[in-house]
């Protein structure tokens, strides 16, 4: 449920507490850590586990780029890279890949969050399957960037 989501101010593992906030949202959400060299996820919940078929465990530490492949669209992995780099929101759809290989239309949104001194610290992406959005879940996944942090209390 969303209603957790602006608890995310309080003390403690901001990491931690946005996994818990949205543990059960119905998409895909990771969180990536921008001041880490090779921006490794840090953070996804169990929505990514069906989208993809990787398991949380296996994937934390790694950056996203094991979800492309052959038809990734090359291109549209520059405008993310530019989108990370320079801490702007993004939504995008590409090719990507799921552990048993099958392509899917990945929609993804990007979505920087700065700490309390305005410090780029980590990226935010939502993803859905592109064959699955019918316009209620395009409702859903706008609520969800929406109420989605876009600072922290890091120091």
């Amino acid at each position: 449920e969303f209603a957790a989501l602006p608890t995310l101010d309080e003390e403690g593992d901001w990491v931690e507490m946005l996994s818990g906030a949205v543990a059960k949202a119905a998409h895909a959400v990771i969180v990536v850590d921008m001041l880490e060299s090779g921006t490794p996820m840090v953070g996804a919940n169990e929505m990514f586990e069906k989208l993809t078929g990787y398991e949380r465990d296996s994937v934390i530490g790694q950056n996203c780029r094991f979800l492309q492949g052959e038809l990734t669209e090359q291109e549209v992995v520059a405008k993310i890279v530019t989108s990370m780099r320079d801490a702007q929101e993004l939504s995008v759809e590409l090719t990507n890949y799921r552990l048993d290989g099958t392509s899917f239309r990945n929609s993804i949104t990007l979505m920087p969050v700065r700490d309390i001194n305005g410090l780029y610290c980590y990226s935010i992406a939502v993803m859905a399957d592109v064959a699955t959005m019918t316009e209620t879940v395009m409702v859903e996944l706008e609520r969800l960037r929406v109420l989605l942090p876009r600072k922290c209390n890091v120091d």
